[in-house]
């Protein structure tokens, strides 16, 4: 969740087992002061996608992280824009875009404004024992 003011605030989640399917349904709440409204957000996983962090660099700057699912098990980075009027998919960080099984994700986003952002997560490398650390660090503007 993040809120740019009292009447601005923002949360990001995602729905899961949708129609008994094995599937996320990826969304975004708005508060405007007065009631949230519901944003669906584009959805790239052949499975659907999971948004698990939110922040903001101004009420046209929103940014959320999370993770897409496809229907080979592996699980991709994922990055949203909101710029003031719609949402957009944005290339992020994926380290790991090799088969089998990729596990990469982002579980958290932050913002140092004007224009820092920084994702922070998990990967798992084929192959290897261990998950380690993944983290973005970008500017926007």
């Amino acid at each position: 969740m993040t809120a740019v003011g009292a009447n601005d605030v923002w949360a990001s989640g995602y729905e899961g087992n949708v129609d008994q399917q094995n599937l996320s349904d990826p969304y975004v709440l708005h508060w405007n002061g007065t009631a949230w409204s519901l944003t669906k957000v584009p959805d790239v996983g052949t499975e659907g996608s999971k948004l698990l962090g939110i922040t903001d660099l101004s009420a046209s700057d929103i940014w959320v992280s999370g993770q897409t699912l496809q229907d080979d098990g592996s699980l991709l980075s994922l990055t949203e824009h909101f710029n003031g009027t719609a949402w957009s998919l944005v290339p992020s960080l994926d380290p790991g875009e090799l088969p089998p099984g990729i596990d990469n994700g982002f579980s958290a986003i932050s913002s140092a404004p004007p224009h820092t952002l920084f994702a922070v997560g998990a990967q798992e490398i084929p192959t290897v024992c261990c998950v380690r650390a993944l983290a973005e660090r970008t500017t926007n503007g």
